[in-house]
């Protein structure tokens, strides 16, 4: 989750300011969403401390360390239940969280023993699909993949906005094309129509979100790169999912897909 401080302003200098404000407000969102998260009967088992959250950004650079670190956590809660002390705490420090080497290059992202090329979600289905239709991306194979999904909530003013203007683009479309005789594609039919019903939505209470998603695909081997990478895009399309790989973007992608570190979308579309 993410806490944009420039609109959150009001309520940050209502909590006290500063970092202490900003914190209090993003664990009272929060509090909020594990509650509406507990109504879709799904269970939060507990946030993430420090060291927690920089055991995932450790493994997740280096998967080689994730089986030392699994053996250090069941050690230390083994000894726990026995009321001994561990050799070392869970997780691992802060300071040590990060890569220890990285190096993006055009089309991969390769970081310390591992090797990651991340996709963006370019389209997806345009018919009704079963709720398992992210199945085939999220399911487990010979090799680690990442799915992020990011979703941003639109101010009142500006989700407006944005129905009024893509309802007024369809619809003069489709009224140029009858004015002058011409046949209108079913495609602007439907783009028209699935206006109409998201304006209908927004008046009846509904909010409006922008949304993308990213898969990254990670390998410890370079030679099952591109096989990795043919498997990712073989379920995708199987899935009708669209998916394109981040040229040139690959150290991005991999920080927006693979890492919980809080980063959203772009103010503004490329």
């Amino acid at each position: 989750m993410e806490l944009d401080t420039a609109r959150a302003a009001g309520a940050i200098k209502g909590a006290g300011g500063g970092t202490a404000g900003a914190a209090a407000v993003l664990v009272r969102h929060l509090r909020a969403l594990t509650s509406s998260i507990a109504s879709a009967d799904l269970q939060v088992e507990g946030w993430l401390s420090p060291r927690d959250l920089a055991e995932v950004l450790r493994t997740a650079f280096d998967p080689h360390s994730a089986r030392m670190l699994a053996e250090r956590r069941a050690s230390a809660v083994a000894a726990a239940v026995r009321g001994l002390e561990s050799g070392g705490a869970p997780g691992v420090s802060t300071a040590h969280a990060g890569p220890v080497a990285a190096e993006a290059t055009r089309t991969s992202y390769v970081h310390d023993g591992a090797v990651s090329v991340t996709y963006w979600v370019a389209d997806w289905p345009r018919n009704k699909v079963f709720s398992t239709a992210l199945a085939p991306l999220l399911a487990e194979g010979a090799h680690r993949r990442a799915f992020s999904m990011h979703i941003q909530p639109l101010a009142p003013r500006a989700a407006e906005r944005d129905v009024m203007r893509e309802r007024t683009s369809r619809h003069v479309a489709v009224s140029m094309r009858n004015k002058t005789g011409q046949i209108v594609p079913e495609h602007e039919k439907a783009a028209l129509q699935r206006a109409e019903a998201q304006d209908a939505e927004w008046a009846a209470g509904h909010g409006l979100v922008r949304y993308t998603a990213y898969v990254t695909v990670t390998v410890t081997d370079p030679a099952d790169l591109e096989d990795a990478c043919a498997a990712l895009e073989a379920d995708a399309s199987g899935a009708y999912i669209d998916v394109h790989r981040m040229y040139w973007a690959q150290d991005l992608g991999f920080a927006v897909s693979a890492l919980p570190v809080g980063m959203g979308l772009p103010k503004k579309r490329w």
